[in-house]
């Protein structure tokens, strides 16, 4: 249980600073117009990193006592997978560069958000 603790404790850093990269290299294609691949690899990296932060909390969810502070941080967690999952399929799918971008960098950010005020639901800090 305490290794699960600490791996889905500790990812979240990973987690935020691969979110936070991504989020920056989007705003910069948005800013700029340059290289779409490199938007969908950081996506395709952070999207990633969050179904395994999820995995890893589904398993530490068995494992723990439940407690009520934890429903809201379950709910913010799976809006944040919806998210992620969902802006980088629906920019995969979109025929326009620009409208794939600002898909993705809203998916990004509220991704982020989600996974802030998730972190805070349960009384941790984000840093």
């Amino acid at each position: 249980m305490d290794i699960l603790l600490h791996a889905h404790s500790g990812l979240r850093y990973l987690v935020l600073l691969v979110g936070i990269g991504a989020l920056a290299v989007l705003l910069r294609r948005l800013a700029t117009g340059s290289d779409r691949a490199l938007g969908r690899g950081a996506m395709a990296v952070f999207v990633a990193l969050v179904h395994v932060q999820v995995l890893l909390g589904f398993a530490l969810l068995v494992t723990i006592t439940f407690y009520s502070a934890l429903m809201g941080h379950i709910m913010m967690m799976i809006f944040a997978a919806v998210a992620a999952t969902g802006g980088a399929i629906i920019a995969r799918r979109s025929e326009d560069a620009h409208e794939a971008l600002v898909v993705q960098t809203v998916g990004v950010a509220g991704t982020l958000l989600a996974i802030v005020f998730g972190i805070l639901a349960i009384g941790r800090s984000i840093l």
